[in-house]
């Protein structure tokens, strides 16, 4: 199968446009004609073979990231809003790169997602004008306003995510750290822990101090999710090292 070529947005212009999008104080539209100049660009889309993605699957792309506001809009708090944003516009960006091995890793890209296609439910998601705007406007930050929604899905797989069991601060802890991020099974196999763990405290600092036990552990052992057997014992590890960590002294 042919792989699916999404459209690059040039450094230059992507950094206009970002620029643009920080400094405006009213509402960023989506501009069609700005989609399709980007399209029609020479360098939109690599030499490398594949097929480019056509502008009527950008634009069911697009219609379906802005149904997935329309529904979160009807919930009642901000953070159930939020929430329910996030998980299915995250469902529809993975969706959206299972046809396109590699253009997801690609921060171009990314640019042209979120100043293109996509910027009116990007800035509507986080304000441009709020603190450490720019970082989730930045393509190659692990705090871009949809990377970091893809990646979820990507490392965790469809299951994990829709289990609901990880906030955004648990998955901050995970996909801020470059082991579980570009290993999935010790990602998958650290939440497989964390969500069997018998530990009954604030489930925020358990994941935090697993997380920094697992980073240490990797230091003096391998860890890659190569070998099932030899993972599943550094998890079992490093959960009752945590557990130990956060035991009341008595």
């Amino acid at each position: 199968m042919s792989q699916r070529l999404f459209p690059r947005l040039s450094p230059d212009r992507a950094e206009h446009l970002r620029r643009q999008l920080l400094s405006r104080d009213d509402p960023t539209i989506f501009d069609p004609s700005l989609l399709d100049d980007v399209m029609s660009e020479s360098r939109a889309f690599p030499a490398t073979g594949g097929q480019a993605i056509s502008r009527t699957d950008l634009q069911q792309i697009r219609t379906n990231c802005l149904e997935a506001q329309r529904t979160a809009k009807t919930l009642t708090t901000k953070k159930m809003i939020m929430s329910n944003f996030d998980l299915a516009v995250g469902r529809e960006l993975y969706i959206a790169s299972s046809e396109s091995t590699g253009e997801f890793g690609q921060a171009q890209v990314w640019d042209f997602l979120t100043l293109v296609l996509l910027p009116d439910l990007a800035t509507w998601r986080f304000s441009p004008t709020s603190k450490g705007a720019a970082a989730r406007f930045a393509s190659g930050n692990r705090r871009h306003v949809f990377r970091r929604l893809w990646r979820r899905w990507h490392v965790f797989g469809p299951e994990i995510v829709q289990d609901g069991f990880l906030d955004e601060d648990n998955y901050a802890s995970f996909l801020e750290r470059r082991l579980p991020t570009e290993h999935a099974a010790v990602a998958r196999s650290a939440f497989k822990a964390i969500r069997n763990s018998d530990y009954t405290g604030p489930r925020r600092e358990y994941v935090r101090v697993f997380m920094r036990q697992l980073l240490q552990a990797s230091g003096l052992v391998e860890i890659n999710g190569d070998d099932t057997s030899h993972l599943n014992e550094v998890i079992s590890y490093v959960d009752q090292v945590t557990q130990n960590r956060l035991r009341p002294e008595e």
